[in-house]
């Protein structure tokens, strides 16, 4: 079974032990690799009329050489709205278009995902 886990900022993930001491799994940072994202991360969207939470509906960012950061469909910034300035980049996020700009009235955020493996 596999767990994914999104965020709208930088993503650390700690898990406990018995002695109650963390451990590292995932770092936005040091785990971002272009231009393919590394195992387990990906980077997406909510696009023109989908909801944050309709998470099967979530558009896959594309990789942009031009910035060594990830846009929707790899274009050149500013995409079309509602995802303007949707990007991913080493350390930093930008969302899409709020709801007062964009014309479906959703907040387009831009999310960084971390799939947890099943461990034993």
């Amino acid at each position: 079974m596999r767990k994914c886990i999104s965020t709208l900022a930088v993503l650390v993930i700690s898990g406990l032990a018995n002695s109650a001491m963390g451990s590292v799994i995932a770092d936005f940072g040091a785990d971002y690799t272009t231009p393919t994202p590394a195992a387990g991360w990906q980077y997406v969207h909510n696009g023109l009329n989908v909801t944050v939470g309709t998470e099967g509906s979530y558009t896959v960012n594309q990789y942009n050489s031009g910035g060594n950061w990830y846009t929707t469909g790899g274009v050149n910034l500013p995409a079309g709205a509602p995802d303007s300035y949707s990007v991913v980049g080493k350390n930093f996020i930008h969302p899409g278009q709020g709801s007062s700009q964009a014309a479906d009235g959703f907040d387009h955020y831009t999310l960084a995902k971390y799939t947890l493996a099943s461990g034993g």
